[in-house]
């Protein structure tokens, strides 16, 4: 008959190491979190749900409880695995406010938010800039460019030490043309958009995407429709395809960053 060699050769360990049991380290990665500020219907609504759908985790800002509370329902109905920390009452304002929104953001899922979406911004009062109560304009100031320098200043340098991080501007096409009735609006505007540069300039080597985006038209939700601001007929864009483009900006190749897209409904004409 052939001898064949053992299956198993034998073991030349010590019987104490033969029994002891094998414990394979595996290291478990950072959740992808994003931060979206100033949430309500329309681009935030459906910007959280997207990020969701793809596997983030999401963090919802805001000043009012109402507006973030069916947001985050509608996240948890369509994807329930995602985590979702709702932090109302925050006034981007205010750097201390802005400053511990995103504190509890690292300490509720162990990581920084590598996408932040800031979609904070004042309503126009539509009056003439020899009519605008200069309290008005120093609000939208506060509001638009102060807080995104805050929330750049609390969320960046988290995106900084792990190299990686997008931050998202929301803008308008107020950003690069003012209207008659609208300094309480474009002023602001113009301002968040030439911070959005000097972010993008000066930090992209740190690996930080930092992308203004001019959405030049209305965008479709209920509220509009129901405040009048949309009427039969008028050239309108989907949040849901601006959502598919911000998710696009935010996995951009670094060899091809976008620092500013223009956006608007193919049917729009004055532009």
């Amino acid at each position: 008959a052939t001898c064949r060699p053992p299956l198993f050769p034998p073991c030349n360990l010590p019987l104490s190491f033969q029994h002891r049991p094998i414990i394979l380290q595996m290291s478990t990665p950072a959740p992808r979190v994003t931060a979206i500020l100033g949430v309500g219907p329309g681009i935030s609504t459906s910007t959280a749900l997207k990020f969701a759908r793809e596997g983030y985790h999401i963090a919802l800002l805001g000043r009012d409880e109402h507006k973030l509370a069916p947001v985050a329902a509608a996240i948890a109905a369509e994807t329930p695995t995602a985590e979702i920390l709702t932090i109302p009452n925050t006034d981007v304002g205010s750097q201390p406010a802005v400053a511990a929104a995103f504190a509890a953001i690292h300490a509720r899922f162990g990581a920084p938010a590598r996408v932040v979406v800031f979609n904070a911004a004042p309503r126009p009062s539509f009056k003439p800039a020899l009519e605008l109560d200069p309290e008005v304009l120093k609000a939208g100031l506060d509001t638009t460019v102060m807080g995104a320098l805050h929330v750049a200043q609390a969320a960046m340098p988290g995106m900084i030490e792990k190299g990686d991080g997008v931050l998202i501007f929301t803008g308008a096409t107020a950003a690069v043309r003012g209207g008659a009735n609208f300094a309480d609006f474009a002023v602001p505007k113009f301002a968040l958009r030439g911070l959005a540069q000097c972010l993008a300039r000066g930090y992209q080597r740190d690996g930080v995407h930092v992308c203004h985006v001019i959405v030049d038209g209305f965008v479709d939700h209920p509220e509009s429709r129901e405040k009048g601001f949309i009427k039969d007929n008028m050239p309108l864009m989907d949040p849901a395809a601006v959502a598919d483009a911000y998710y696009y900006l935010a996995h951009q190749d670094k060899s091809v960053w976008t620092q500013e897209m223009d956006m608007r409904p193919y049917d729009e004409k004055n532009w």
